[in-house]
């Protein structure tokens, strides 16, 4: 019987949660991310750790935007800065998703998610 690895690792593109040509609302990202968390649950469910790693251009783009038309009242923040504020609004987002996954199927466990 073949085993499986200890480690997964899955790459989500950027432009696969925030795709081109929606205006990406709160609701569309949470819902792209409910629908990329149900289709990694069989995964999540392995037993294997999931090392999820994602993109975050149309996000990080549109942070620099809003910067951009604050100028005048908000002093921008670094390209280094926005990526962590997107990298991090979209991992939460994430988070919360494959939790829901998981919780749709009766699975409350999230340790195997990282």
């Amino acid at each position: 019987m073949r085993r499986l690895p200890d480690r997964l690792l899955v790459a989500v593109g950027g432009n696969a949660l925030h795709p081109a040509g929606t205006p990406g609302t709160v609701e569309e990202q949470k819902e792209i991310a409910l629908r990329t968390g149900r289709m990694l649950r069989p995964l999540m469910e392995l037993g294997s750790e999931l090392v999820v790693t994602h993109g975050n251009g149309p996000v990080v783009g549109k942070i620099q935007m809003r910067q951009a038309l604050a100028r005048h009242r908000v002093t921008p923040m670094s390209l280094d800065i926005c990526v962590a504020h997107s990298q991090g609004g979209i991992a939460y987002l994430m988070m919360q998703a494959f939790e829901n996954a998981l919780r749709e199927v009766g699975n409350s466990g999230t340790s195997s998610v990282s």
